[in-house]
């Protein structure tokens, strides 16, 4: 449950980024390939993102994902 919540966050701050760049769904979509429903889903939390969609949609917004190694 605590993963579906950072990663809610995450998806959030995708979102504000993106509105606060003013970035379309539909230039987001040109850029990684994706539908641009798709990206719509991900960032509206409709569909649950798997990671390679949500990586190319983070970069197309500018925001870099790091990790830790999980131990």
């Amino acid at each position: 449950m605590e993963n579906n919540i950072e990663l809610e966050k995450i998806i959030l701050y995708i979102e504000n980024v993106r509105k606060s760049k003013k970035i379309s769904f539909y230039k987001i979509a040109k850029e990684t390939g994706l539908n641009r429903s798709t990206v719509q889903r991900i960032l509206e939390f409709t569909t649950k993102p798997e990671l390679g969609n949500f990586l190319l949609i983070a970069k197309a917004v500018g925001v870099e994902i790091s990790y830790s190694e999980i131990k």
